[in-house]
């Protein structure tokens, strides 16, 4: 299994580096380290995750609904394209966080929320006779 744990702070960092382990691997330790009652803040670091079938993708909506049942966080990071593509088809890109910064965005002070965005409308005139 290549899952990464490290703990930084009241932040856990759970880094996944196969698809295999985003099926089976990601709730196991988010359950023990909730059960000791150490740590509510889970960062999932998703940038070695090429793909994610519908298993895996189970495994981590799994997980987000166990820590918030346990009035915990949970965020993804570092996703690439095409699993970011797949968050925004399945409509669970509220997921995605913005890191700030380096590679150390394993601190969750330093994630903010993506902002919500929307579709926008405004004429613009074409020449000066239509701006008139």
């Amino acid at each position: 299994m290549a899952i990464e744990v490290q703990i930084t702070g009241d932040d856990v960092v759970i880094r996944i580096q196969n698809p295999e382990d985003a099926r089976t691997g990601v709730l196991g330790p988010i359950d023990k380290l909730i059960r000791n009652g150490c740590h509510r803040r889970f960062i999932l670091d998703i940038r070695d995750l090429l793909e994610l079938d519908s298993d895996g993708l189970a495994e981590i909506v799994s997980a987000y609904v166990f820590v918030n049942r346990q009035r915990g966080s949970f965020v993804l990071i570092n996703p690439t394209t095409r699993v970011k593509e797949l968050l925004f088809i399945t409509e669970l890109s509220f997921l995605l966080q913005d890191a700030e910064g380096d590679e150390q965005a394993g601190v969750a002070s330093r994630l903010r929320p993506r902002k919500p965005t929307g579709t926008m409308s405004a004429s613009i005139p074409l020449s000066d006779e239509d701006a008139g």
